[in-house]
């Protein structure tokens, strides 16, 4: 089950969003102000990330610098209520916005963008994961595993952990 986290300062919006997501099967959390938004996004790690581009507390724009300097894979689509000129399209795309949706779109539309969206960073990811090198730690000291996974993980490696070596030679 994917996991979206919505940012929005308006919470008849982001009630809505939530239940039209939750009724579809995603894992969803919501977050009223960017500060919020910003440390949910570091506790929650969702797989995508739906973006008001204004936000009580910061400019959404702001906020999608802070998300993609603490996470450049997770995809963010910025949205708004309101009509926007083309220069703040671009630039929130040349700021690293996987999409740009207006509030206003259908329930089906918003849907279908939503899982075209997940479906094509999943690809980019699993991808990714094909390409980087893989280590398997056996050891029944688990706090020591979780050490050594922590640190490879750090450096890029995909990070298999068994306990038990009876299993491991399976």
């Amino acid at each position: 089950m994917a996991k979206i986290l919505c940012i929005d300062s308006n919470p008849d919006f982001l009630e809505q969003i939530e239940n039209l997501l939750k009724h579809e099967g995603y894992h969803v959390e919501t977050a009223l102000i960017g500060a919020s938004g910003f440390n949910k996004f570091r506790s929650f790690s969702p797989d995508l990330v739906l973006l008001n581009l204004n936000l009580s507390d910061m400019k959404g724009l702001d906020l999608l610098d802070k998300l993609h300097a603490e996470n450049a894979k997770v995809p963010v689509a910025v949205f708004t209520g309101y009509g926007c000129e083309d220069e703040v399209v671009v630039e929130a795309h040349s700021r690293g916005a996987a999409e740009f949706i207006l509030k206003t779109v259908p329930t089906s539309t918003l849907s279908l963008r939503i899982k075209t969206m997940l479906r094509k960073y999943q690809a980019i990811r699993t991808k990714e994961k094909l390409a980087t090198p893989s280590v398997m730690v056996i050891d029944d000291n688990v706090d020591l595993c979780n050490l050594i996974r922590f640190s490879l993980e750090k450096s890029g490696y995909n990070v298999y952990v068994i306990s038990d070596s009876t299993k491991a030679m399976e």
